[in-house]
């Protein structure tokens, strides 16, 4: 079997984790999550506030690639070199400097400006929904919510739906606190 190789653009987080973003996945994310974070571990390295920095810059670099949402902004900020910032990555991760989204800022591409006033209209009526809704009737908004969370999934190479994903991810959290607190 012959073994292909992906060239990587160099100084993403996809570089960090040593994952081609090509080939991509979650399980591939968390062994290389798991091999980093050990090599960073306190009681491997000398400095102990350099392996503090490296890990929690590889815990952020991880939530960011570990959650589809966020990887999808952050691949939008990619190829779109929107959002990025030249940044020194800490000791004891394999690279020297790293260009990525700023991790700080983990509200990119969502701006009102990226959605129309009848989206937005349609958001607040199925925020009124799920406030007055039964159980069985939040089941359904929920589902439907899920669809079209799935469209923007599909299409998340466009800045606009990835703005929609974020105003679905924000009505499924309502859902979520409104079955905790009933």
């Amino acid at each position: 079997m012959q073994k292909i190789f992906v060239k990587m653009p160099e100084n993403t987080l996809f570089h960090v984790f040593s994952i081609p973003r090509e080939t991509f996945t979650n399980d591939l994310l968390k062994k290389s999550y798991h091999s980093l974070i050990k090599q960073v571990h306190p009681d491997k390295t000398a400095t102990h506030s350099t392996a503090a920095d490296a890990a929690q810059f590889i815990n952020k670099a991880y939530k960011v690639l570990s959650n589809d949402y966020t990887r999808s902004i952050y691949e939008y900020s990619l190829d779109n070199a929107k959002n990025l910032v030249e940044r020194e990555v800490p000791h004891g991760i394999p690279t020297r400097f790293s260009t990525v989204m700023d991790l700080e800022k983990e509200r990119v591409g969502c701006n009102k400006g990226l959605v129309s006033a009848e989206f937005l209209d349609s958001i607040l009526s199925l925020e009124d929904q799920i406030e007055s809704a039964d159980s069985s009737t939040l089941d359904s908004l929920q589902q439907h919510i899920m669809k079209e969370i799935q469209t923007c999934k599909e299409n998340k190479k466009k800045a606009t739906w990835l703005a929609r994903w974020r105003y679905y991810n924000r009505l499924l959290d309502i859902i979520l606190h409104k079955r905790m607190i009933e």
